[in-house]
């Protein structure tokens, strides 16, 4: 059975030799969280894994199915938590995270991970260098309630980059692993107030300080059911009149306060390229200053949905960040 504590620091047990640590983030899923579970259960290296679940504050049954489930060869703590939203909780997940494990999953309740997933990542996440942050992520099966197919997420032909990471996210939090190293850096840096999502906040600071593996091979499913956090649009027709609606209805300068947020994180410990990058970014107050990013790096997206309009945004100023409308200084 599943040991539940309060939500307080150092709830979780510790003290484990297990070498792996999922970081699952639980709220009112009871539907669909059973067979996420039994697919944790049913991983290739189960006996490495421990399994640190925060429960969001669920109305539902969601921590009563959590203490009933028999977890065979995982050891799984739970955390009864007060409801502070997902980025939060997965904030909270990551400062509480079991630093003695050396390979962390993010892990959300209504997937389920094909049984190799977590030794596929851990052994990919492994054969990188311990002080090096690393980070990394995949492809997916989408699926429908059933788990019928329907698609695979997204390529990313162009691959992670500093420039990509500013504006777009190529890492879906249910694909990522990360080694300890990038762990600490999310744990310290990560702030529900200035950033957009979780997932995306720790692959732009993986392109700016670490490195990022993708795997184009997926080892999850992706389920769609309607009340997704952030869903995906799978065919065509959804994708134009997704377009459609992210233009008339967006706050892009949520953008701007990631990248200033990213600024404040780690600006002094960028590369050369990568500072200049994001100060010109940051540099919005005029119209010349923003046509002068887009000449120089451009909106780095791997898809090609809508990259003029997104483009055409930015030039009209529809990117800034009315709250911080200066530029940080260099010398930072």
């Amino acid at each position: 059975m599943c040991a539940v504590t309060a939500d307080a620091a150092g709830g979780a047990t510790r003290g484990s030799v297990r070498d792996v640590q999922v970081l699952l983030s639980t709220y009112n899923g009871a539907r669909f969280l059973e067979e996420q579970l039994a697919s944790l259960r049913d991983q290739t290296v189960a006996a490495r894994m421990r399994v640190l679940v925060r429960d969001d504050g669920s109305t539902d049954d969601t921590v009563g199915l959590l203490t009933r489930f028999e977890p065979g060869p995982l050891v799984v703590d739970v955390v009864a938590g007060a409801n502070v939203g997902v980025v939060a909780s997965f904030a909270q997940l990551l400062r509480e995270a079991d630093r003695s494990c050396s390979v962390f999953l993010i892990c959300d309740q209504d997937d389920v991970w094909l049984p190799d997933k977590v030794e596929r990542a851990v052994d990919a996440v492994l054969a990188q260098p311990d002080d090096v942050p690393v980070l990394y992520c995949g492809r997916s099966t989408i699926v429908d309630e059933r788990l019928r197919p329907l698609g695979v997420t997204d390529p990313a032909p162009k691959g992670p980059s500093f420039v990509n990471g500013l504006m777009h996210n190529i890492s879906p939090g249910h694909t990522m692993a990360m080694n300890r190293a990038m762990l600490d850096e999310g744990a310290a840096t990560l702030r529900p107030a200035e950033v957009f999502m979780y997932d995306w906040w720790l692959y732009a600071l993986a392109c700016a300080v670490g490195r990022v593996i993708v795997d184009e091979t997926p080892h999850a499913l992706y389920r769609m059911h309607g009340h997704n956090e952030l869903g995906y649009l799978t065919t065509p027709w959804q994708r134009f009149w997704g377009g459609v609606h992210r233009v008339l209805t967006l706050d892009r300068s949520v953008w701007s306060r990631q990248a200033y947020a990213l600024w404040d994180a780690v600006g002094p410990r960028l590369n050369p390229a990568d500072r200049e990058a994001l100060l010109a970014f940051l540099d919005q107050h005029s119209l010349a200053s923003r046509l002068s990013f887009l000449r120089r790096h451009g909106l780095v997206y791997q898809t090609k949905d809508f990259p003029f309009v997104a483009s055409l945004l930015f030039a009209l100023g529809r990117y800034r960040d009315k709250d911080r409308t200066g530029v940080p200084d260099s010398r930072a």
